[in-house]
């Protein structure tokens, strides 16, 4: 993961940098997601992959509660 982060690194932060300063807020970007920015702009892989691998647990856990509710849709 630390290659990785070191070749996404300048471009991620880039996006994050314009974002920043062109004003734009994301409203999603709370909670979960906040920690995974953070790990990012501080160019810290092992923080980002922690983050991003608990919003994927939360996230299937969320989605689990819909299927079960709503049922399986589609196919694979």
């Amino acid at each position: 993961m630390q290659e990785h982060a070191a070749a996404l690194g300048e471009e991620v932060r880039a996006i994050v940098g314009a974002l920043d300063s062109a004003g734009v807020r994301w409203a999603l970007l709370r909670g979960e997601h906040d920690a995974i920015v953070d790990g990012i702009r501080k160019g810290d892989a092992a923080t980002t992959e922690q983050a991003v691998l608990v919003n994927w647990r939360n996230a299937a856990e969320r989605l689990s509660v819909v299927i079960a509710r709503l049922g399986e849709r589609g196919t694979w």
